[in-house]
């Protein structure tokens, strides 16, 4: 965690944890990751007649993220968390406004944890309203908390199996699972303009402009209501 909104999230998620009681030791990494956007099929959104808008979204692939580490999604315990609160946040934040869904299901597939999120029916909700864009538009990603139990340098076998990886958590425990906006990576949130992935990017702003997301929860999601061009 090299930034200081990574070293924020992680203070918060700790602290939720320990107050929570899920902690399995109080002085366990935490860390926070989601794969990188290459790696993660688009959000779907479903919603039948008189039912709750569900959205499905992968929680947790096996790709290499930023700081070249892979969590094995082989080794979440999603199991503990789940039973404790189901709720999925807006971008590691807890406040009220942020638990904009509830878990319906999460399951291990072969490219990682697919998670099945039926969202609140509150449009008054700006943080609904913006999960809801980004994931019409094919943008919206989720990012675990967690807390390290087992992690290391990688075996010959896994730097073979995962290219350009410094480190490996094969086991962790789940503490909380968030949206978040495309292209999302903790040491590296590129979607405020400017970054390696301009077509995310504006198509991330596009949405939220016209759902009509206030500029503080745009920023939230790590959006800029203005686009910003690098002159080099």
């Amino acid at each position: 965690m090299k930034t200081e909104r990574a070293s924020e999230m992680v203070q918060a998620i700790r602290r939720r944890a320990i107050a929570t009681g899920v902690m399995t030791k109080a002085d366990n990494p935490i860390g926070v990751m989601a794969g990188k956007q290459a790696y993660h099929a688009k959000a779907k959104v479903k919603q039948a007649a008189g039912q709750p808008l569900e959205v499905i979204c992968y929680a947790s692939t096996a790709a290499v993220d930023l700081e070249q580490e892979v969590v094995l999604p082989s080794g979440c315990d999603m199991q503990t968390y789940l039973g404790v609160n189901r709720n999925l946040f807006v971008d590691h934040n807890y406040d009220v406004c942020s638990a904009v869904a509830t878990v319906r299901s999460m399951s291990l597939t072969p490219s990682g944890w697919l998670c099945h999120g039926v969202f609140h029916d509150d449009m008054t909700n700006p943080y609904v309203r913006a999960c809801v864009a980004l994931a019409k538009a094919g943008t919206l990603a989720m990012s675990i908390g967690f807390e390290a139990l087992e992690w290391g340098a990688p075996t010959a076998a896994e730097t073979v199996a995962y290219p350009g990886i410094e480190s490996i958590v094969r086991r962790c425990k789940v503490l909380e699972v968030s949206y978040t906006a495309l292209p999302m990576n903790v040491t590296c949130r590129m979607v405020s303009g400017g970054g390696r992935d301009m077509a995310a990017s504006d198509k991330s702003r596009k949405a939220l402009l016209e759902a009509k997301v206030p500029d503080r929860v745009m920023a939230d999601f790590g959006v800029r209501a203005v686009r910003t061009i690098v002159l080099r």
